[in-house]
């Protein structure tokens, strides 16, 4: 998807008028950090935004007017968060599908339930750490984000991260689905410019046009149909 990053703040305070003669006007870039809120607007066909249903839990496109924003704004705003790490929680949900197939029976399947519950408490403490990073004040040590970093999505209205998933979406057959997840692999996005004028290790600044690049799912980028998912039920 070639969106740009939008910030969820309101607009920029203009400057006061001056009677001297115009200058050329200069943009600022702004940097995006961890822990920004941003949202991602589509003009191309239809002028829109991705928006999260929060009853059906549906990532789609939801249509706006020229200048305006869509109705339930607020589910349209993402927190942009450091890569987390799921290893022990994925061997969590693995063992205990196949724990009564261990030829050590049931000392053995416990003996590695309390391993991977030690793991897994490490794991959620350090995720935490750096989901806690996410909460600081700007300017108080965020890093900034750069391009060829893997980032996660959170959904601010649900909690959840944005997800790739392997089902085919019910909109574009040819594509699969975006989802909501508590957090898994599946939630982790690169980071790439749309263009060469930013290259992997530079800044990403705000109203730049990116790509999302799914890690678990080679080949595949974050993508939505202009056809507001609405009109699918």
């Amino acid at each position: 998807m070639s969106s740009p990053f939008r910030p969820a703040s309101s607009a920029p305070v203009s400057p006061p008028p001056q009677e001297a003669e115009p200058e050329e006007e200069v943009t600022t870039l702004e940097n995006v950090k961890y822990g920004d809120q941003v949202f991602f607007q589509m003009s191309q066909p239809k002028n829109g935004f991705m928006h999260v249903d929060k009853v059906f839990s549906r990532v789609g496109f939801q249509t706006a007017a020229d200048g305006s924003d869509v109705l339930n704004f607020d589910e349209c705003l993402f927190v942009v968060t450091p890569m987390l790490n799921y290893d022990s929680k994925q061997q969590a949900a693995v063992l205990k599908r196949t724990a009564s197939k261990l030829s050590g029976g049931d000392d053995e399947a416990n003996g590695e339930q309390a391993m991977l519950q030690a793991r897994l408490k490490q794991e959620n403490d350090q995720n935490k750490k750096l989901l806690m990073k996410c909460d600081k004040p700007p300017g108080d040590g965020t890093d900034e984000l750069r391009y060829g970093q893997v980032i996660q999505l959170k959904h601010i209205s649900t909690g959840k991260f944005l997800s790739g998933n392997s089902i085919t979406a019910k909109v574009e057959k040819s594509c699969l689905r975006l989802s909501l997840s508590d957090g898994d692999d599946n939630c982790h996005f690169k980071l790439m410019p749309r263009f060469k004028v930013r290259h992997e290790g530079s800044p990403a600044y705000f109203t730049d046009l990116l790509i999302l690049q799914s890690v678990a799912l080679d080949g595949y980028s974050l993508h939505v149909s202009g056809k507001p998912y609405d009109k699918e039920e």
